[in-house]
This record gives structure tokens, sequence and C-alpha cells, in this order.
């Protein structure tokens, strides 16, 4: 009997057994601003909070078919998280590395070095933002969002492929921002901190014209970098190892978001530049010529209109414009010769249009959801060369569009229990179609406990870069490979201990095949994307949410997992076996100063060489004073407070087995809203 066949008749066996649970429902609080939101349990507060992404509408969270983690602008500001990566890492199951030119996420236990975060999806206001080359989902300064105007942020965990395609491998992040009658006012903010970093940010939002608002940001920041050394390259010839001023970079953002009666539009900008200093693929080292910038543009135009019948229809049409450049200077001298450097340029540009049109309706005890979505790529060009003396290595365009239809059902089966059962089928013009089949039960079998029995199957189409990407030096095309799959079971239980304690429990199994590495060819020593590997990743995570004291929260996870590449029975590299996440924040209403701690263990992760980085423990302060000026905030950052020198596995184009991370940073930022 197939995976696939077996999960459904699982969960439909599990459907007869619970459907005779029945407990009265709880209903969410009501709320507004007089409320006093220290008197309810965490339970209720829970209830207050909505998700979007586990089902492609508002739900409560502990009624989503999903293991779900929301991170509120409240947690962003009191942590001072500059980028999404560093949202990430405060998050049960998730571990990100940093390679000097880009963050990873890796998600419960998986992480492959050299992946271009490929394997979880993500969006901002719904629309789907990895790019049409790499399939990247852009978690750094990189990002067209700052996150200064992020509501919330949903992570959802799990395979998501039922709703929305490829990509949605391990998890699904979708970012939503204030509207603009949300944010209220204008607000100009100044940082500068240690490595010579100084940047700025300016926001307004507000009411306009007949019922619509409106909200326009705009920031930048430039870092000075610093002087990295590298073991690796400790000679006289390659400066001793010393890569001067290394981490150089600079990025700036601008986004505009217009609402007004269902209708939304957003338009979104980003570049960064960043100089590499880990001297990639045989690079000349030291050479500050070694870039790689990242420019993003999208346009969103979506609605949602109220239909007889309490039925609703929404629609979304999308354009993105995303432009990748990289300059990598080579030797090109023979052994024992004079230094001939010559530089190669590498750049992708795609250019693609998405819509999609939804359906969503209750009939009885059914919630239906049914819709189709589309990308079309107007282009997908890369191209490749060697600037002087020019020397044409790649040019090509592939066809990357694809399809989709899909539909669920949340069928309540009592106050108790429901279940969703969702089906997608995908056609995708680089290898044909794809049935990809959702399930999941969530009990409340009392007013203080949730449990959950979750299914899915997704899928990842190899992107652009890894089918047709090939210079003829170091790498070449690979048009034939395949889809990647994972199939992933879950069970989630959480229980309100006490009125102000909550626990959660979660136990999963996902198992990949055709997984898609890079690989050396024996015959002419390239490197080539190839379906290489079955593996498995297992592991039971835990979280408790506490207030302990009115507006003292903490949160406190724990993740252990076990990620093994099953054909080399072998664990897989970047995956730590443990990891124990802190969050404690301070009241900030009614106060004059608030202070918030982070503390981050991960435990020692296999290298590419067989080896191990070490386990570290990174600890994060932040304190925020409200000035006797009105609107005046001060915020202060001390990253790797206690100074720990740790590093993430290299990658196999990088001659580092472990890449240094920075140690203590020290970051201010000076505010003024009115």
């Amino acid at each position: 009997m197939s995976t696939r066949r077996f999960a459904c008749l699982a969960c439909l066996s599990a459907l007869v057994m619970f459907t005779g649970v029945q407990a009265p429902a709880r209903e969410a609080p009501p709320g507004d601003a007089d409320t006093d939101y220290t008197a309810f349990s965490l339970d209720e507060l829970t209830g207050m909070d909505v998700v979007y992404g586990a089902a492609s509408y508002d739900q409560k969270i502990s009624d989503a078919p999903a293991s779900v983690t929301v991170i509120t602008a409240d947690e962003i500001r009191a942590h001072g998280y500059r980028t999404l990566a560093d949202v990430l890492a405060s998050v049960r199951g998730f571990a990100v590395t940093y390679d000097r030119s880009y963050d990873y996420v890796g998600v419960r236990g998986f992480g492959r070095p050299g992946d271009y975060d490929t394997r979880v999806l993500l969006l901002h206001d719904g629309h789907p933002s990895n790019d049409i080359i790499y399939g990247t989902a852009a978690v750094g300064p990189e990002m067209t969002v700052d996150l200064s105007i992020v509501k919330r942020i949903e992570v959802i965990r799990g395979p998501g492929s039922a709703l929305y395609g490829a990509s949605a491998f391990f998890a699904v992040i979708n970012l939503v921002t204030f509207d603009g009658d949300e944010l209220g006012g204008a607000s100009v903010v100044g940082e500068a901190g240690s490595r010579g970093r100084f940047g700025g940010q300016a926001a307004w939002g507000g009411p306009v014209g007949g019922g619509g608002s409106l909200l326009v940001e705009a920031d930048g920041f430039r870092d000075g970098g610093d002087d990295l050394y590298w073991p690796e390259y400790d000679d006289p010839a390659t400066n001793n190892g010393v890569f001067v001023d290394g981490d150089r970079e600079a990025a700036g953002h601008a986004y505009l978001k217009y609402t007004r009666a269902g209708l939304q539009a957003t338009a979104g900008w980003a570049r960064r530049d960043k100089r590499i200093p880990t001297g990639d693929w045989d690079m000349i080292f030291n050479d500050t010529g070694a870039e790689v910038s990242d420019e993003r543009v999208a346009l969103d135009l979506s609605g949602v209109k109220a239909l007889p019948g309490g039925a609703t229809l929404r629609g979304r049409l999308s354009f993105d414009d995303y432009t990748c450049r990289g300059d990598y200077p080579y030797d090109n001298a023979g052994e024992g010769e004079p230094l001939d450097r010559v530089v190669q340029h590498d750049e992708a540009h795609g250019t693609w249009w998405s819509g999609e049109v939804q359906l969503g309706t209750r009939q009885g005890s059914h919630r239906l959801v049914a819709g189709a979505d589309f990308r079309r790529a107007a282009s997908a060009r890369q191209v490749s060369f060697i600037e002087d003396p020019y020397e044409a290595l790649l040019d090509v365009d592939g066809a990357m569009d694809n399809a989709g239809i899909y539909v669920q059902d949340e069928w309540a089966l009592g106050a108790a229990l429901s279940a969703t059962l969702g089906l997608r089928w995908d056609t995708y013009h680089s290898f044909g179609g794809n049935l990809t089949p959702r399930c999941g039960l969530v009990a409340h079998p009392d007013g203080r406990t949730t449990a959950k029995l979750l299914y899915g199957e997704a899928f990842r189409a190899p992107n652009a870069y890894e089918l047709y990407y090939g210079d003829g030096l170091s790498q070449k095309q690979n048009p034939s490979l395949e889809p990647e799959f994972v199939s992933t079971w879950e069970a989630v239980v959480e229980r309100e201990l006490t009125d102000r304690l909550r626990l959660g429990v979660s136990a999963f199994e996902n198992r990949l095949t055709g997984l898609i590495d890079q690989a050396v060819d024996a015959d002419d020593g390239m490197v080539v994307f190839r379906n290489v590997d079955e593996a498995y990743t297992r592991g039971v995570e835990c979280d408790l949410d506490a207030r302990l004291l009115p507006g003292l929260r903490g949160r406190l996870s724990l993740s252990a997992q076990r990620g093994e590449n099953e054909s080399l029975e072998q664990p897989l590299t970047n995956a730590p076996a443990r990891m124990v996440k802190l969050n404690l924040t301070t009241p900030r209403t009614g106060v004059k100063l608030a202070g918030a701690l982070e503390v981050l263990h991960v435990s020692r992760r296999l290298t590419l060489d067989g080896d191990w980085a070490p386990a570290y423990a990174v600890v994060n302060l932040d304190a925020t004073w409200w000035t006797p000026v009105h609107g005046l905030q001060l915020d202060v950052a001390l990253d790797n407070a206690l100074d720990q020198r740790y590093g993430d596995p290299g990658a196999g184009h990088q001659a580092q087995d472990v890449l240094a991370r920075e140690g203590r940073l020290v970051q201010a930022r000076l505010g003024w809203r009115w």
C-alpha cells in the first residue's frame, strides 16, 4: 500500500474513532483598546491570535491544521530583530547559518550546506516572494520588506504544497505588514553600531481618501565590515589569511501599501550589495572586487469580495523582477607565473507574472476552499562571461512556467473535533504534473487541551539554477533533474497548565526521496545537481510559554532531532541534534525602561569534511528607553554579549570547513514617532 493511501486511511479511521468526542467550544475573549490583557489566560490570549497561512484564511492558531508560531510586532521591537533570520533563529525547530554572504534557514534537522533556502516558502502580505531563478526565500537584508512595518510573522511548520505548490516543503512563513491606519503617524529612526554601521528609516501611515489607508516606508544602511581572519588562507601569498573589510555591505528597502474596502495594493523594492570575504570557488583571496548584489521589485494587487450565502471570492495578480549579479576574480596564471587577474561576471535575471483565484464558502459543517494559481515567466535568464578579455561562458533562458488547482475542506465533526482534507494538482513545464495530499485532525477534548494529528506531502521542483547553470569551468547543467519529495507525520499536544503557563509538545517524522544535492562528476570533476539521496529527519519539540507577571513574558523551547542520509547511513550535515532557546521580555507599557533577553543554544553539527562544528550558546540583550521627550525612543542591542566564538559548517565551494560567525556587536537606534 502506498504511503499516500495509508495516510488517508489512517486519518479516516481516526475520524471514526474520535467523532463522539464532545466539549464546549471556547470563544476568544473580546478585546479593545481598554482591555487588560494580563487578566486573560494563555489559552484565551492564544485564541485571540489568528493565522492566515495555515489554511489560506484567518483562523485561531489552536484550530489551524499545523504547528504554528506567531511572532508579533511587540516581540520584534523588544528584541531588536533586524532581519527575518534573526527572528527565525529564536523559533522552535529552526536553525540559521551564515556563510558571510547570505543567511540560510534549516528546519527540524535539515539544512544542507550550500542550499539557497529553497525548501521554505516565504510570503509577504500573501505575496509569494521566492524568486524564479534560485527559488530562494530571502531572510536577510535582501528581503523585500523591512521588519519595522511587520505586524506579525506566521511560522507554519510542515509541508504546505497542498495549498501553495512547490517550495512549501518544510515550512511556510507569512509576513503580515501593518495597514496605514494601524501605523497611525510618522516616524524616523537613525542607527549606528560597531563595525562602522550607519543607517536610517522613515515611515508614514494613515487614512487617505474616503475610507482608504496608505503606508509608505523607506530605509537603508551601510556596514563598513571587519577584517576577517581565515586560517585556511594563512600564507604570505594570501595576506596571511586576513580579508580586509571583508563583511562590507549596504542595503535599502522601500515599501508602499494601500488598502480600501477589500482591496490591497503593495509595491516593494529592495537592493543589497555584499562583499564576498571567503574566497568561494577558488577566487583570489582578499580581492575587494569579489561582490554579489541582489535587487528585487514586487508589485501585487489583491482583493476579496463577499458573495451571497456567506461565500468569499479572492483574487491576486502579481509582478516580480529579480536580478542577482556577481563578480568573481580569479587568477588565470599557471603555477609559478605572475598573477593574471580575470573577473567572471554572473548575472541572473528573472521576470514573472503570477496570479490566483480562490473561492471560500461554508456549507453546513464544512468550510471549503478551492482555487487555481499560475506563474508565467517572461524571463529566467542566466548569463556568465569573462570580462576582459571577453569570453562567453553561459547564456540560457529556461522556461519556468507552472499552474495548479487545489481544494480543501475543513469539516467540523462536532464542537470538539475538526478534520482538514486537502488535495492539489500542479503542472510544471520542466517535469510535468504532481498530485499532493494533506489531512489533519484537530481535537479539543477539554477547554485547556488541543491535540492535532497531521499528515502531508510536499514536493520541490528543480529551479532554473539547478537545471540550467553551467559555466563549463566548475559547474554543468542537468536539464533532466527531477523533483524531490517529502512526506511528514506530526502529532501535537498543547495544554494550558495554569492560567499563565502553557505547554506544547510535538513529535514529527519527515521522509525525503529524490533529494536534490550538489555532486561532483567523477568523469570531469565538475559540480552538477542530481537526485542523489534519500533521507529522514525525526524528532520531538516542546515549548513553554509563560506570563509570569503582568507584562513579563517568557518563552522556552527545546528541540531534539536526528537526520540521517539513508544511502550513506550517516547523520546529515549541518543538522543539530539539540537546540534550546529562551526569550524573556519585561513589561513595555507604562514604564520608561524595558529589556529583553535571548539565549540560543545549538549542539554540534557534522561538516562536509566529516568533522564537527562545535556547540555554542549565544546571549543577546536589548534595552529600550522612552526618553522624557514625547515620542523619542532609544534602543540599544548587544548581540552575542558574551563574545562567544563559534561557527557554521561551510559549503562545498568554500575552503573553510567551519565558517566563523560574528563576535560581539553593539548597535543603537534613536527613533522619533509623532
